[in-house]
């Protein structure tokens, strides 16, 4: 899994509806783009739709972007965070959930 920072500093809610419908196609609607966003948008994407996955700090959306990607939110550290994952089944979002660790060293 490669992550991929979409945004420096935490995303206004206007910024954040933006990053999320940045596009829908493949080459820009990618697994593993993240960015952060403020807690009032980590509540408002968990009580817009019923999750599909929830737990492992966080949940993922029942509506899908793009074939199998979806956009998850979790919580580090007391921050949020925005993560489009690849999701076909339960396993995939734990995988993710795991992996994702936003402080560590990413690509730009």
């Amino acid at each position: 899994m490669q992550f991929r920072k979409l945004f420096e500093g935490q995303a206004s809610e206007a910024k954040a509806f933006e990053l999320i419908n940045r596009g829908y196609s493949p080459d820009v609607f990618r697994a593993g783009d993240f960015f952060e966003i403020g807690e009032a948008e980590y509540w408002y994407f968990l009580e817009c739709l019923p999750p599909m996955d929830f737990s492992q700090g966080g949940f993922s959306m029942c509506e899908f972007a793009t074939g199998n990607l979806t956009n998850a939110f979790f919580e580090r550290g007391g921050r949020f965070w925005c993560l489009t994952i690849e999701r076909k089944s339960a396993a995939d979002f734990a995988s993710w959930a795991r992996a994702f660790c936003p402080s560590e060293k990413v690509e730009a």
